[in-house]
């Protein structure tokens, strides 16, 4: 194995040791599992094809693990990643979407997974969906909020007419 696929796999391997460790029972229930084991492995091998520069084949595994697997967080983000970039904008907005709105736990302002709201502003500026970009970006502001992700969160507001948060 190349060491590109290798470091996707580790990659995997650890966001999934990592959401088996996290899960905290007092939390809202979502409608996506995370950590799948059987979804996660199917989901390295989309990697390992994109890695390799297969973007076509490492696409159409990826739409087969989500066909497989609806319910995993990981096959949906790296779904929804890969079609952003593929110019398949349309489920791919709707897979950011069905994330940031499952992953918000309730009284929350956004996802706990900030990579989701990112994807979904930048998707969403891209496609003119301003109040979209809003909403998702408005998550990325709070306390510990990287100059990157208020930049982003300053460019939904400036693209949709708003003034920018203080």
């Amino acid at each position: 194995m190349s060491p590109r696929p290798y470091a996707a796999v580790c990659l995997l391997a650890g966001v999934a040791l990592l959401g088996a460790c996290a899960g905290d029972s007092d939390q809202a229930p979502t409608s996506f599992v995370r950590a799948d084991a059987e979804a996660v492995a199917e989901v390295a091998v989309a990697l390992e094809r994109l890695a390799s520069g297969d973007r076509v084949g490492a696409f159409a595994t990826l739409e087969a693990v989500v066909a497989r697997h609806p319910e995993s967080y990981e096959a949906q983000l790296e779904y929804a990643r890969l079609a952003a970039t593929s110019g398949s904008t349309a489920p791919a907005l709707a897979a950011y979407q069905a994330l940031f709105a499952a992953d918000a736990p309730a009284g929350t302002a956004g996802p706990n997974d900030p990579s989701v709201a990112r994807g979904l502003t930048r998707l969403a500026l891209f496609l003119g969906q301003t109040e979209v970009a809003v909403e998702a970006s408005a998550s990325l502001t709070g306390p510990g909020a990287t100059a990157a992700d208020l930049a982003l969160a300053a460019r939904a507001a400036f693209e949709s007419g708003e003034p920018a948060a203080a």
